[in-house]
Protein backbone atom coordinates (compact mmCIF):
# COMPACT_ATOMS: atom_id res chain seq x y z
CA UNK A 1 0.00 0.00 0.00
CA UNK A 2 1.22 3.46 -0.89
CA UNK A 3 1.54 6.35 1.52
CA UNK A 4 1.29 9.97 0.46
CA UNK A 5 3.74 12.65 1.55
CA UNK A 6 3.72 16.38 0.84
CA UNK A 7 6.41 19.07 1.03
CA UNK A 8 6.24 22.81 0.25
CA UNK A 9 8.59 25.77 0.09
CA UNK A 10 8.21 29.45 -0.80
CA UNK A 11 10.62 30.59 -3.53
CA UNK A 12 11.28 34.23 -4.41
CA UNK A 13 11.00 33.69 -8.15
CA UNK A 14 8.20 33.28 -10.66
CA UNK A 15 6.82 29.80 -11.57
CA UNK A 16 8.51 29.95 -14.99
CA UNK A 17 11.92 30.25 -13.31
CA UNK A 18 11.20 27.42 -10.86
CA UNK A 19 9.89 25.24 -13.72
CA UNK A 20 13.17 25.75 -15.56
CA UNK A 21 15.13 24.81 -12.42
CA UNK A 22 13.17 21.57 -12.13
CA UNK A 23 13.31 20.55 -15.81
CA UNK A 24 16.54 21.97 -17.27
CA UNK A 25 19.05 19.07 -17.53
CA UNK A 26 21.96 20.94 -15.92
CA UNK A 27 19.89 22.47 -13.15
CA UNK A 28 18.16 19.14 -12.55
CA UNK A 29 21.54 17.53 -11.92
CA UNK A 30 22.40 20.36 -9.54
CA UNK A 31 19.36 19.96 -7.27
CA UNK A 32 18.85 16.18 -7.47
CA UNK A 33 22.34 15.26 -6.33
CA UNK A 34 20.70 15.43 -2.88
CA UNK A 35 18.88 12.17 -3.75
CA UNK A 36 21.83 10.52 -5.48
CA UNK A 37 25.09 12.02 -6.66
CA UNK A 38 25.26 12.07 -10.45
CA UNK A 39 21.47 12.03 -10.95
CA UNK A 40 20.19 12.90 -14.41
CA UNK A 41 17.11 12.28 -16.55
CA UNK A 42 16.52 10.94 -20.04
CA UNK A 43 13.28 11.94 -21.75
CA UNK A 44 10.88 14.85 -21.86
CA UNK A 45 8.61 16.82 -19.57
CA UNK A 46 5.53 17.09 -21.84
CA UNK A 47 2.32 15.14 -21.25
CA UNK A 48 2.75 11.59 -22.52
CA UNK A 49 6.56 11.74 -22.64
CA UNK A 50 8.59 8.82 -21.36
CA UNK A 51 11.20 9.87 -18.83
CA UNK A 52 13.76 7.94 -16.84
CA UNK A 53 15.34 9.32 -13.67
CA UNK A 54 18.81 7.83 -13.54
CA UNK A 55 22.18 7.50 -11.89
CA UNK A 56 25.20 5.28 -12.55
CA UNK A 57 25.93 2.74 -9.80
CA UNK A 58 29.33 1.53 -8.58
CA UNK A 59 29.25 -1.24 -11.22
CA UNK A 60 28.92 1.44 -13.92
CA UNK A 61 25.32 0.36 -14.61
CA UNK A 62 22.14 2.44 -14.77
CA UNK A 63 19.81 2.61 -11.81
CA UNK A 64 16.66 4.64 -11.33
CA UNK A 65 12.99 5.02 -12.18
CA UNK A 66 11.06 4.36 -15.38
CA UNK A 67 8.27 6.92 -15.62
CA UNK A 68 5.96 8.90 -17.86
CA UNK A 69 4.60 12.42 -17.66
CA UNK A 70 0.91 11.97 -16.79
CA UNK A 71 0.21 15.73 -16.94
CA UNK A 72 2.20 18.83 -17.80
CA UNK A 73 0.70 22.33 -17.58
CA UNK A 74 3.46 24.88 -18.03
CA UNK A 75 4.37 26.61 -15.71
CA UNK A 76 2.13 25.38 -12.89
CA UNK A 77 1.89 21.59 -12.73
CA UNK A 78 3.75 18.37 -13.56
CA UNK A 79 2.48 14.90 -12.68
CA UNK A 80 4.93 12.02 -13.02
CA UNK A 81 3.60 8.46 -13.09
CA UNK A 82 6.27 5.98 -11.97
CA UNK A 83 6.05 2.70 -13.88
CA UNK A 84 9.02 0.71 -12.66
CA UNK A 85 12.67 0.57 -11.69
CA UNK A 86 16.08 0.07 -13.21
CA UNK A 87 18.41 -1.92 -10.96
CA UNK A 88 21.95 -2.72 -12.04
CA UNK A 89 21.02 -1.93 -15.65
CA UNK A 90 17.93 -4.16 -15.70
CA UNK A 91 14.49 -2.59 -16.24
CA UNK A 92 11.55 -3.89 -14.19
CA UNK A 93 8.07 -2.60 -15.04
CA UNK A 94 6.09 -5.26 -13.20
CA UNK A 95 4.50 -2.61 -10.91
CA UNK A 96 0.80 -3.39 -10.44
CA UNK A 97 -1.39 -1.20 -12.64
CA UNK A 98 -3.91 -1.01 -9.77
CA UNK A 99 -1.35 0.84 -7.63
CA UNK A 100 0.17 3.64 -9.70
CA UNK A 101 2.74 5.80 -7.95
CA UNK A 102 2.60 9.52 -8.72
CA UNK A 103 4.97 12.38 -7.99
CA UNK A 104 3.34 15.79 -8.52
CA UNK A 105 4.91 19.25 -8.63
CA UNK A 106 2.63 22.27 -8.17
CA UNK A 107 3.95 25.80 -8.74
CA UNK A 108 1.54 28.40 -7.37
CA UNK A 109 2.15 32.10 -8.02
CA UNK A 110 1.62 33.84 -4.68
CA UNK A 111 2.39 37.38 -5.80
CA UNK A 112 4.33 39.11 -8.57
CA UNK A 113 7.62 37.41 -7.76
CA UNK A 114 6.96 34.54 -5.35
CA UNK A 115 6.05 30.90 -5.93
CA UNK A 116 4.90 28.16 -3.61
CA UNK A 117 6.51 24.91 -4.80
CA UNK A 118 4.69 21.83 -3.53
CA UNK A 119 5.65 18.20 -4.06
CA UNK A 120 3.17 15.47 -3.24
CA UNK A 121 4.00 11.87 -3.94
CA UNK A 122 3.00 8.28 -3.37
CA UNK A 123 5.71 6.23 -1.68
CA UNK A 124 6.11 2.88 -0.03
CA UNK A 125 6.42 2.84 3.76
CA UNK A 126 10.08 1.82 3.68
CA UNK A 127 11.10 5.06 1.90
CA UNK A 128 9.22 7.61 4.03
CA UNK A 129 12.07 8.29 6.45
CA UNK A 130 14.56 8.80 3.63
CA UNK A 131 12.28 11.26 1.78
CA UNK A 132 11.51 13.12 5.01
CA UNK A 133 15.24 13.83 5.13
CA UNK A 134 16.11 14.50 1.47
CA UNK A 135 13.07 16.29 -0.03
CA UNK A 136 13.36 19.39 2.20
CA UNK A 137 17.07 19.62 1.31
CA UNK A 138 16.33 19.22 -2.40
CA UNK A 139 13.64 21.91 -2.21
CA UNK A 140 16.10 24.29 -0.55
CA UNK A 141 18.44 23.65 -3.48
CA UNK A 142 15.62 24.36 -5.99
CA UNK A 143 14.97 27.61 -4.08
CA UNK A 144 18.66 28.59 -4.15
CA UNK A 145 19.04 27.88 -7.89
CA UNK A 146 15.76 29.61 -8.79
CA UNK A 147 16.43 32.71 -6.73
CA UNK A 148 19.91 32.98 -8.20
CA UNK A 149 18.58 32.49 -11.74
CA UNK A 150 15.90 35.17 -11.51
CA UNK A 151 18.58 37.84 -11.73
CA UNK A 152 20.01 36.27 -14.91
CA UNK A 153 18.39 35.98 -18.34
CA UNK A 154 16.46 32.76 -18.83
CA UNK A 155 18.26 30.31 -21.11
CA UNK A 156 16.18 28.60 -23.77
CA UNK A 157 17.42 25.31 -25.21
CA UNK A 158 15.89 23.83 -28.35
CA UNK A 159 16.72 20.24 -29.23
CA UNK A 160 15.83 17.94 -32.07
CA UNK A 161 16.88 14.50 -33.28
CA UNK A 162 18.06 14.23 -36.86
CA UNK A 163 18.35 10.77 -38.41
CA UNK A 164 21.46 11.51 -40.44
CA UNK A 165 25.19 10.92 -39.93
CA UNK A 166 26.83 13.51 -37.69
CA UNK A 167 29.08 14.76 -40.53
CA UNK A 168 26.03 15.49 -42.72
CA UNK A 169 24.30 17.34 -39.88
CA UNK A 170 27.47 19.33 -39.11
CA UNK A 171 27.82 20.40 -42.76
CA UNK A 172 24.16 21.42 -42.87
CA UNK A 173 24.70 23.50 -39.75
CA UNK A 174 27.99 25.16 -40.72
CA UNK A 175 28.36 25.40 -44.51
CA UNK A 176 27.10 28.70 -45.89
CA UNK A 177 25.24 27.19 -48.86
CA UNK A 178 23.16 25.16 -46.39
CA UNK A 179 22.85 27.76 -43.62
CA UNK A 180 21.03 30.16 -45.95
CA UNK A 181 18.32 27.53 -46.44
CA UNK A 182 17.44 27.25 -42.76
CA UNK A 183 18.74 30.44 -41.10
CA UNK A 184 16.62 33.24 -42.50
CA UNK A 185 13.78 35.36 -41.25
CA UNK A 186 10.19 34.96 -42.31
CA UNK A 187 8.16 37.78 -43.89
CA UNK A 188 6.65 38.68 -40.53
CA UNK A 189 10.06 39.12 -38.83
CA UNK A 190 10.72 42.58 -37.43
Amino acid sequence: MMNQVKYSIIINARPEVVWETITDPRKYEEWTYIFSEGSFFDGGWNKGDSIRFLTINSNNKLEGMISEIAESKYPTYISIRHLGFIMDGVEDTTRKESEPAYENYTLELLNEDQTKFTVDMDIEEEYIEMFEDVWPKAMEKVKEISEDAKSKPMKITIRTRISRPIQTVWEGFTRSEHVTKWNHSSDDWH
